[in-house]
């Protein structure tokens, strides 16, 4: 049965008044995963973004966190059955509140997954950080060393990645390797990759941690043996001795190791490579756009497949021994927790059983759609469900993560239930009017003046 959705809201205009914003939701965009704004009714000028609905903390539902989540649901017919169930299918029941989802399967993988990836990257962004620090604050001395092989079209990602990993741990065993490796206590690398003309285009950064920076002699014996190394185990990837192939840099800031190492996150949505090149969420963003205009296996979508294959089980970041002990760093446990599920400022949640989720996916309410629809409080979400069928009880108390927050509970109604509500209006719009009691009273105490 078709329909459309009209949702209002409050916002405030760029002078600071208050106007009303009108959102249409039509089946289409339910498809599509994403609201399309009708108008506003009051002028404004300016084109700066939107600001969030009040209540919901800043950077929670960002534009760039809305792209990753939509980016993650166009991304789903190209993925693998763990991914195309992340964020998707449910282990218990969904908790949905402000700019945050609860109770759906993760896939963790910080290479396939722009949302998954995004969560990831925050934290050992800032374990990076306090290990940088703990080490300056030591006088140390901390440098980016970057190492590369030439490639072609011919050289499979799985197999360069394979030969750069292994070329890595040759370059510090052996006598040769010990007296280079001694020069820095600790080190913290990282695998990335970007494709071009020439194919794929893997490299390492590592991050020395050293007494004092390292001499340019260093340097020129770590590229003479990491020639040698490279010929050895693929004589046609022809190892670069230039200073393009390794090359070490010292004395940048923490922002710019943390760029260098691929853990800032607008990389999965705004970050561009170098002419001629893509990064792989560039492959991504245009593999989606392909799967959109109903071309599942077009070439990006062939790159995605390839990147997601080659990097899997692949360690983003590596840390040398000793290293997270003596900052302090704890390992991450595997959480369901989403990027932000403070109750304090989202003092409202929407429970969905795990059955009638799936039923919500189904009719076209993507976790997307739901994200970018919770910005404006319980009723859009709401009505965003009971618009495909759904029957929704509330608010009641409820104590989410130890916080009482008001609680609406949404449920797809059986037949019983249908037809239990059809029979129960049939009934009463059958029944003959009867007035209330106290005015048959007033109409015999006229009766009786009149008399």
């Amino acid at each position: 049965m078709p329909f459309e959705l009209c949702v209002e809201r409050r916002a405030e205009n760029f002078d600071g008044d208050p106007v009303r914003v009108l959102d249409r939701i039509s089946p289409q965009s339910l498809r599509l995963g994403e609201p399309r704004k009708l108008r506003a009714l009051t002028a404004s000028r300016g084109h700066e973004p939107e600001p969030a609905p009040e209540g919901v903390p800043s950077g929670v539902t960002s534009a760039a966190t809305l792209q990753r989540w939509k980016l993650r649901d166009r991304l789903r017919p190209l993925q693998g059955k763990l991914q195309k169930a992340c964020g998707c299918r449910p282990i218990g029941p969904v908790y949905v509140g402000a700019g945050w989802q609860r109770g759906c399967l993760t896939c963790k993988s910080v290479h396939a997954c722009p949302v998954c990836a995004a969560r990831r990257m925050l934290e050992r962004a800032a374990e990076v950080q306090r290990a940088i620090k703990w080490w300056t604050e030591q006088s140390g001395s901390v440098g980016m060393l970057t190492l590369t092989v030439r490639h072609d079209a011919g050289f499979s990602l799985k197999r360069l990645r394979s030969v750069v990993c292994e070329a890595w741990r040759r370059l510090w065993t052996g006598r040769e390797g010990r007296e280079l490796r001694g020069r820095f206590p600790h080190f913290v690398r990282a695998h990335d990759s970007t494709w071009g003309t020439n194919g794929w285009h893997p490299h390492l950064h590592a991050l020395l941690f050293s007494a004092q920076p390292l001499p340019e002699e260093w340097l020129q014996a770590v590229r003479e043996r990491w020639a040698r190394i490279v010929s050895a185990l693929m004589p046609t990837a022809m190892p670069r001795t230039d200073a393009v192939g390794v090359t070490y840099t010292a004395g940048m800031t923490r922002a710019e190791y943390i760029c260098q190492l691929g853990l800032e996150l607008n990389g999965i949505t705004s970050k561009q490579a170098a002419p001629g090149h893509a990064t792989p969420w560039q492959i991504a963003r245009m593999a989606a756009d392909e799967a959109d205009r109903g071309e599942p296996d077009g070439p990006m979508g062939r790159l995605w497949r390839e990147w997601c294959t080659g990097m899997k089980g692949a360690r983003h970041l590596t840390w040398s021994r000793g290293l997270r002990a003596a900052v302090q760093l704890t390992e991450h446990e595997d959480s369901l927790a989403p990027e932000q599920t403070d109750a304090k400022d989202n003092p409202w949640v929407v429970i969905v059983q795990p059955r009638d989720w799936l039923r919500s996916r189904d009719a076209g309410l993507r976790p997307s759609l739901l994200m970018k629809l919770s910005r404006n409080g319980p009723a859009s979400l709401l009505a965003a469900f009971r618009a495909v069928g759904f029957w929704a009880r509330g608010p009641e108390p409820h104590f989410h993560d130890g916080i009482l927050v008001d609680a609406w509970r949404v449920w797809h109604p059986s037949i019983a239930q249908q037809l239990n509500r059809i029979g129960r209006h049939e009934r009463e719009r059958k029944r003959p009017h009867q007035p209330p009691a106290h005015h048959h009273a007033q109409l015999q105490r006229s009766a009786g003046r009149d008399c």
